[in-house]
């Protein structure tokens, strides 16, 4: 656990501690402060000094710079900013400088060194290599590479920690399709997409009833009639096949609709591999 801790002084004072006792916590750390008021320092009169790139005089040792410049050493060409513009610069959405992990050199952060060893990195050194997600007490499962917070798998390794080795076979289904191309497969599971159910993605619950939804494709594909006459192919020939019967021989559900005639129309459909893909069976008679 780490604190970041701000004293300010706004006046002049003499020597005083505090302590700081986070709760729950044994540790403890007690802070002795001073102020110096009066800088006991003799200054050169150059106004370019070396000290500052020649951009600077030197105050009771620190640089300050000609207009035009900022930084430490006056090592920052701000031209037409001011230097609150170019510190900006370094916070992401307003937040804290750097993210308190480095320090904002010339409008760009310098990033810091973690407690391990590694650096801070990203444009406001928001991304460490040290915090990603573990599995059985080892990060990334010991099967990947944490890269700003987020494991990224060695071939043959997928999951969120690396943990599961890359296979389809839990994924499977009769017709030896992967979740019925309504869903992905991770981690030798199902993940369906929005209203299909695991473990294969093979029935939705929630959408739309097929026998309403299909209806007007129905009718213009096996009658050459209704609201979608005049472009049938285009909306409904990619989603639907069908062959027009006598009788059923699909075991789906049989649906009974009144087309835009008021005629009742017949018919069966079976969902395909993919989200909108359908086998139909039509009655030859309305």
């Amino acid at each position: 656990i780490s604190f970041e801790i701000t004293v300010t002084v706004d006046k002049c004072m003499e020597e005083r501690s505090f302590t700081i006792s986070p709760l729950g916590i044994k540790d403890k750390l007690t802070v002795t402060i001073s102020t110096n008021c009066e800088c006991q320092c003799n200054d050169p009169v150059d106004n370019y000094h070396s000290h500052c790139e020649g951009r600077g005089s030197i105050k009771c040792g620190i640089c300050r710079c000609n207009e035009s410049y900022v930084g430490q050493f006056c090592n920052c060409n701000i031209g037409n900013k001011d230097e609150h513009s170019l510190r900006a610069s370094c916070q992401r959405q307003n937040g804290t400088e750097c993210e308190g992990r480095g320090d904002c050199v010339c409008g760009r952060c310098q990033c810091h060194a973690t407690e391990e060893g590694s650096f801070y990195h990203g444009d406001y050194c928001e991304c460490d290599d040290e915090h990603c997600e573990k599995f059985q007490n080892k990060l990334c499962a010991g099967n990947g590479d944490c890269n700003c917070g987020k494991c990224k798998c060695h071939p043959g390794y997928e999951g969120t920690a690396c943990q599961c080795p890359v296979s389809e076979e839990g994924c499977r289904t009769a017709n030896n399709t992967v979740c019925y191309g309504r869903g992905s497969c991770t981690c030798n599971h199902c993940e369906c997409k929005e209203g299909y159910q695991r473990p294969h993605c093979q029935y939705c619950l929630g959408c739309p009833e097929p026998c309403q939804i299909k209806l007007s494709c129905i009718e213009c594909l096996g009658f050459d009639s209704g609201p979608l006459k005049k472009n049938c192919n285009t909306v409904c020939s990619k989603s639907i096949s069908f062959v027009l019967v006598e009788k059923f021989s699909l075991h789906t559900k049989e649906c009974q609709q009144k087309d835009s005639q008021g005629c009742w129309i017949k018919f069966k459909l079976e969902q395909l591999v993919g989200k909108d893909n359908y086998k139909a069976e039509i009655l030859n008679k309305r």
